[in-house]
């Protein structure tokens, strides 16, 4: 169940970062395209996007910590308690 929650969180953070980088990148041809945005402007707005998935990628990483270590709790404490259930049993 843990690790069903835990893939369709990371498919859906990854969906929504691509689709995100997607659509500014349209943007950016769009402008380019129609000459309302100059090179600089463009070298601006790379920088920003690639400074944009560093923080989306950051995000992630401590997403997926924090999913990693309460899964691995949740793990242990049913370890725990079935480890019990067995000694309680013999």
């Amino acid at each position: 169940m843990e690790t069903t929650i835990i893939i369709t969180v990371l498919i859906t953070l990854g969906s929504v970062m691509l689709i995100g980088g997607l659509i500014t990148l349209g943007v950016v041809v769009y402008k380019l395209s129609k000459n309302k945005l100059s090179r600089d402007d463009a070298g601006f707005i790379e920088s920003e996007i690639y400074r944009s998935f560093g923080e989306i990628e950051s995000n992630l990483n401590k997403r997926i910590d924090e999913l990693e270590t309460e899964f691995n709790n949740t793990l242990n404490s049913r370890c725990d308690k079935l480890y019990e259930k067995i000694k309680e049993s013999k």
